[in-house]
């Protein structure tokens, strides 16, 4: 029985592998790259910022569900997942070599992701957009009083002023506290 140790350099890297058929590699890399791809669809948390304006008036009409016949002005309250921070995802593995960075590419295109240029890091970082039915709506504990508030303050800002509006939830099926 051999003692537990560290492997050393030679015993974790595969020397060989630049030595494997294109397609075996691309397989290797492709299955090593299957989680990471997943990752992007598997839920996130998206994070309430105050301030920012989420919540605004939008005119019902009458193929809506909350239409009503009887209110002359059908004004209800939407709230903007959309303008929510988008999702972002570090991408280590496409540093790793021209090959894995050539997969990774397309199959993060196809996913709907965005490559976030703006960002320092030496690992690059990709962005999708909020999914509402997925994704958990993030309010830290100091800020839940701004999010129930916004709705009703903006009802008070003069385009707003006399105007009777509905109020439905948000589209976020998940909240997170």
């Amino acid at each position: 029985m051999q003692p537990n140790h560290p492997p050393n350099v030679s015993e974790r890297s595969f020397s060989l592998f630049p030595l494997l058929p294109g397609e075996l590699r691309n397989q290797i890399w492709r299955l090593a790259l299957l989680s990471l791809i997943n990752d992007f669809s598997r839920p996130q948390f998206c994070f309430y910022r105050p301030g920012r304006g989420y919540w605004d008036p939008r005119y019902v009409t009458p193929s809506d569900p909350d239409y009503d016949p009887d209110d002359d002005e059908n004004i209800s309250f939407e709230f903007h997942h959309d303008r929510l921070d988008p999702v972002v995802v570090c991408v280590p593995l496409i540093t790793v070599s021209r090959e894995a960075r050539g997969l990774v590419l397309p199959l993060l295109r196809d996913k709907g992701t965005d490559n976030d240029n703006n960002n320092n890091s030496k690992i690059p970082k990709f962005t999708r957009a909020i999914d509402p039915l997925h994704d958990a709506l993030y309010i830290a504990p100091t800020h839940l009083d701004d999010f129930l508030a916004e709705p009703w303050d903006r009802c008070f800002q003069p385009d707003l002023a006399d105007k009777q509006i509905s109020r439905p939830a948000p589209k976020m099926s998940r909240l997170a506290l």
